[in-house]
């Protein structure tokens, strides 16, 4: 997953109550100046291919601890052990500790079945979008899910592993409604994983980096970014921040195309976004529209946002690595042909900041060292899944030769 910088305006309740597994199947902080927020990326890349997991033994006595819904709140009141980030690791059912505390991890059903509406009740409309999903497993793991009233579903692999709930949903008389955002030039895929949950009086916002497939969501370490947002009032200010979070994602999805109204996110006020979403969409881009995608975009984000603290060590001014100055980690699963022109340019806006001159075309005084982090063989082949993982880690040794030295 692609999160740069994090500290959310208010923390996450914690209180924390059992709640029944469904027997089915289922970071370095910075201060940011003017609004706080987490830029996450919509496109996070993770897997590359590999046919949809088959069902796992059911557990019928499991149960997982989560939090109550989650509501806005002041980050002034110093609750303890809040989290002060809207960002949590998946939890791994299979393999956690039932007696220990589990504040930074979340599962499924905490983002589709504990509802944060007032009276409850689950979403009026859902919006799904990623690039491999296996719906039916879905609808199995989440229940709700299975009797929202529209159910909007974004889809990049061909909606290979949809078709059979969605008879289900259509035959109970749901409306239930797949689209494949276009793909205008032959290069890539939509692989944006978002859920949107739209109730009666406040919308939920996840990005995860998961695919919904058993695999990807028992057997990967993962993470998502989680939060609520009320009704707009007529009284509520207008906040810069929130207004982009709701302009963007309305940007993105129209440039996805397909039957969700974005319209309806207006009702929302986003005026407590912890984050800055940061959207990938194929094609080519000039003008202003350069800095609206990408990693250009991100590098905008940074140039308003990320301040460093005034006793932050200089990076070292070669960038050649040294041991006093910072260092980029960038941990992915999926590695393209990458030019050395490319990672140069990344790099410049991974070591973009509000006094950088980065972000108005100039080179950095200092950059930091870059370092690509992947999986190594004998990682893949000691994971859970074994040597199958490594279907979700598609790098072409002809990509990394140079590197390999």
């Amino acid at each position: 997953a692609q999160v740069v910088s994090i500290n959310s305006p208010q923390p996450f309740p914690t209180n924390r109550q059992p709640v029944p597994y469904s027997p089915a199947h289922q970071m370095s902080l910075l201060p940011l100046s003017g609004a706080s927020g987490l830029v996450i990326d919509l496109d996070s890349s993770d897997d590359g291919g590999g046919k949809l997991a088959a069902k796992r033994p059911r557990h019928q006595d499991s149960q997982i601890l989560a939090r109550s819904p989650v509501a806005p709140s002041s980050s002034s009141g110093s609750q303890p052990g809040a989290l002060q980030v809207p960002l949590y690791l998946n939890r791994l059912l299979e393999h956690s500790d039932p007696t220990a505390r589990h504040d930074e991890e979340l599962s499924l059903q905490d983002v589709f079945e504990r509802h944060p509406s007032k009276d409850g009740k689950g979403p009026r409309e859902a919006l799904v979008a990623n690039f491999m999903i296996d719906l039916s497993w879905l609808l199995d793991e989440c229940p709700s899910l299975r009797t929202t009233p529209r159910l909007v579903v974004l889809q990049g692999d061909g909606a290979q592993g949809c078709e059979v709930a969605v008879a289900e949903r259509v035959g109970s008389g749901l409306e239930t409604l797949v689209h494949s955002p276009p793909l205008p030039i032959q290069w890539g895929t939509h692989h944006s994983k978002l859920a949107l949950l739209l109730y009666d009086d406040c919308i939920r916002v996840c990005v995860r980096t998961f695919n919904d497939i058993y695999a990807d969501a028992h057997c990967k370490s993962q993470a998502l970014y989680v939060q609520d947002f009320p009704l707009r009032a007529a009284s509520s200010p207008t906040d810069s921040f929130g207004t982009d979070f709701r302009v963007y994602l309305q940007k993105y999805l129209r440039r996805c195309g397909g039957p969700f109204d974005v319209s309806q996110l207006d009702r929302y006020d986003f005026g407590s976004a912890g984050a800055a979403l940061v959207g990938s969409v194929p094609g080519y881009h000039t003008g202003p529209e350069i800095r609206q995608w990408g990693h250009m975009r991100l590098r905008e984000l940074l140039a308003l946002h990320a301040r460093l603290p005034p006793d932050w060590p200089a990076a070292a001014a070669d960038g050649g690595g040294s041991t006093d100055g910072d260092t980029v980690a960038c941990q992915f699963s999926s590695l393209g042909s990458l030019t050395p022109k490319w990672l140069d340019e990344f790099r410049a806006t991974l070591s973009t900041t509000t006094s950088s001159s980065v972000a108005s075309g100039g080179a950095a005084a200092a950059r930091p060292a870059l370092r690509l982090v992947v999986p190594t063989v004998e990682q893949i082949r000691d994971s859970d899944e074994g040597w199958l993982s490594g279907v979700s880690v598609p790098i072409r040794r002809g990509d990394v030769e140079d590197w390999l030295g």
